[in-house]
Order: structure tokens, then C-alpha cells, then sequence
């Protein structure tokens, strides 16, 4: 699993040029003005982070964009309105790269605010693609008397079977039986996305995301959370 750079560099707004043509994970960060502003940060993710940032300015300058509270972020936040990148993907985007950056988002918006103390204001657990998103898996299912059967994904071959996607996908790759089919994925494509997908799950790399107590008992937010949550202890 690669590690995630929670302290990169952070770039002066509109100075994105140079991630033109990166695809990646990144965060822009800004404070609201006023006596209470608070700092707060949004993760994304996209093939072209450069031209991704200038969409996410464009939209928040008309008033069009689908996010309101990261909208209002790029507005109102002013000089202190930041980017950084904190993973870049290395592979071929359409040989895994896309569904890597995926999983690569999921994990940084799950970690990032334990990792800062700066919240979110992503809405989703992220992995979402735009455009075109990741291409649908065919699928052959085999009945018992020799029948076959093509699907365009994996969702269209869990209908039929009314069954789930994982179950499909299980059947597929322990070579066993699913309602009286046999299952064959020969997807080169998926084949690689299981292999990515398995290569988070190494335990062994458990530890590239750490909590750092230091920089969350530097945040004043956090001490301010804490301090009041003592004091309704005390209360009960």
C-alpha cells in the first residue's frame, strides 16, 4: 500500500501548472474569515490534478458548484486558500491507475482528519470517477449442460443469478460453482484491480498511516474538543 504525504508541500492557489497531466490525491485547505474561522480541507482525486483544480475555481466562481461548503471555501477564504498533493499514482491510468486512484481517495479522506485535526468537507466516502469511470468487467457464466452465457459486467451477471457482484466475483476467482454456473473472468484489467485491491490489504504495511499526536495537540480545535469533553465527563 503506498504511504500518504499528509504533510506535503502546500501550493499557493492557482499555482497548479506544474500538476498538469499528474494524476493523484489532493487536498485544498483554506480558513473562513471572521472570529471563529476555522480551518478546513477537502480531498480529491483526478487524472489531471492541474486541470481538475481550475474546474473546482471555475465552478466556485459562478456560483455552480456541487459542492456548496467547498464552494464557499474557495471564495471566502482568501490568501490562506492552499493545494497539496499527497499521492501521486505511478501507474497507466487505464491499467489500473483509475481504480488505484480510487482506492488511494477512499483512504485519505478516512484518515485525514486523524492524521490533522483539520475536518473534511468531502460528503462521500470519495471513489468516484467522472468521464468515463471504470470500464465494466465481462462475464461468461457456464451452466452445468454446457449452456453459456456473456454478460457486459459483473452487475449484469449478479441479476441474472440473483446474487450479489461479490459473490460473482468470489465464484470467479476460487473457481466454484454459482447457481449451477461456473463463473470465467478473463479481464486482464480485472485481474489487475484484484491484485492492487489485495496489495492494500497487506497487513504489512499497516503502519503508513500513523496518527500524529503532536501536530493534533497543536491544533487549538482539538483542545478546545477535548477540554469540553472532560468537562461533561466531570458534568456526569
Amino acid at each position: 500500500m503506498p504511504s500518504f504525504d499528509f504533510d506535503a508541500h502546500e501550493n499557493n492557489w492557482l499555482h497548479w501548472s506544474p500538476y498538469w497531466k499528474v494524476a493523484g490525491v489532493y487536498v485544498i485547505k483554506g480558513t473562513m474569515p471572521g472570529w471563529f474561522g476555522r480551518e478546513y480541507a477537502y480531498v480529491g482525486l483526478s487524472r489531471n490534478i492541474a486541470k481538475r483544480l481550475e474546474s473546482h475555481r471555475a465552478d466556485a466562481a459562478d456560483g455552480s458548484h456541487v459542492n456548496g461548503d467547498l464552494q464557499r471555501l474557495i471564495q471566502k477564504a482568501g490568501p490562506t486558500l492552499s493545494f497539496s498533493v499527497i499521492w501521486v499514482c505511478r501507474r497507466d491510468w487505464n491499467r489500473g491507475g483509475n481504480y488505484e486512484c480510487t482506492l488511494a481517495e477512499r483512504h485519505a479522506i478516512a484518515h485525514y482528519t486523524a492524521q490533522t485535526g483539520v475536518p473534511l468537507l468531502n460528503r462521500s466516502p470519495g471513489g468516484e470517477l467522472g468521464e468515463l469511470g471504470i470500464k465494466a468487467t465481462p462475464v461468461v457464466a457456464i451452466h452445468a449442460d454446457g449452456t453459456r452465457r456473456y454478460f457486459r459486467s459483473i452487475t449484469a451477471c449478479a441479476s441474472y443469478l440473483d446474487t450479489s457482484s461479490e459473490r460473482v466475483k468470489s465464484a470467479a476467482l476460487n473457481h466454484k460453482r454459482l447457481r449451477g454456473h461456473s463463473i470465467q473472468i478473463t479481464d486482464s484489467d480485472f485481474a489487475i484491480r484484484q491484485q492492487i485491491k489485495e496489495a492494500w490489504k497487506d497487513p504489512s504495511h499497516s503502519d503508513d498511516i500513523s496518527i500524529d499526536w503532536g501536530q493534533l495537540w497543536r491544533n487549538p480545535w482539538f483542545i478546545l474538543t477535548l477540554a469540553f469533553l472532560l468537562m461533561l465527563i466531570k458534568m456526569c
